[in-house]
This record gives structure tokens, sequence and C-alpha cells, in this order.
């Protein structure tokens, strides 16, 4: 007895027509489309917070002008450089600056608001190393006393000389 022999693209055309016997008896379910936007249409409230930050951190005023790392602000002269200037940001120094705006002016002082700076090289005034980093902390909310202002709670946080300057 002879056996029976299907050529090969007889197979493959069997094989295809199996595949697609399933989707013969699909068929796409009804849809309304809704002439009104989901967004409008939904009956979800509402999930929104407004919030208002009044904290101390609130009153100082940022420049302006952007700040490039690559240009060199001041060329501080000697006499007055602040001190407790750092070369390494990771390990600061003891000194902690604070800083403040008082008539539009930022202010700065080491030693709890006693002895008050503004940026630059004139009388009472002090500038900064611009290779050196400084540990400063913004005023917040509280006095100390005596007409001097005080960081409260804020922590410091190490800026380079050359940011200083720019500020």
């Amino acid at each position: 007895m002879r056996a029976l022999r299907i050529p090969r693209l007889s197979s493959l055309a069997a094989i295809a027509l199996l595949a697609l016997v399933p989707t013969l008896f699909a068929s796409a379910a009804e849809t309304d489309i809704s002439d009104v936007p989901m967004a409008v249409k939904n009956n979800v409230p509402p999930n929104f917070m407004y919030m208002v930050d009044n904290s101390g951190s609130m009153n100082n005023i940022l420049p302006e002008a952007p700040y490039s790392a690559s240009t060199t602000y001041w060329t501080c002269p000697s006499d007055k450089v602040a001190t407790g200037g750092f070369s390494n940001p990771a390990v600061p120094s003891n000194t902690s600056y604070d800083l403040w705006f008082e008539n539009s002016k930022a202010r700065f002082s080491a030693d709890g608001g006693r002895t008050n700076y503004t940026f630059g090289t004139d009388e009472n005034q002090r500038c900064f190393e611009p290779n050196s980093y400084y540990r400063f902390r913004l005023y917040a909310d509280s006095h100390c006393g005596r007409g001097c202002k005080a960081p409260g709670n804020y922590g410091g946080t190490v800026y380079s000389g050359n940011y200083l300057n720019w500020y």
C-alpha cells in the first residue's frame, strides 16, 4: 500500500486556515461613543490641595540674574575677606553665618547679628574668597533681641564663596 503524500504548501495552508477559524466567530461589541469628554462627565470629586508657605525662608529674595560657576564675580581684597572659609565642602568649619534681608539689602553676621555686614568691599562690608566654601543659615522668623535677627532652627548650608559674591 502506498502512503498518501500531501504537498508541503498544502500543509502550511491548512495550518493557516485553522489559525484563522477562531476569528471568524469573533464579533465587536456595540459601543456608545460619548459626545462629552470623560474629564467633564466624571463624577469623582477633585483631589486638590492648596498650600501656602509662610515660613521664614519666604522672606528671602532670589536674584534675577542667573549664576554661572565659570564666572568669578569678585576679587576680594584680603582685608575684606570674611573669615571661616574652608576648602573642602564636605568638611565645613565651625563658623556659620546668618543671612537675612533688611531694606531690600542682604545682610550677614557670624556673631548672632551683633556685627552686621553687607556684601561688598567698602567700609563695614565683607566679601568671600571665590575658591573657598562657607556655611550659611538663612534668616527664619525669630529674633535674638536688641534688633538682631536669628535663623531659628534652620541648619547651615554650604555655599561657594563665588556664589555668595554673586548673591
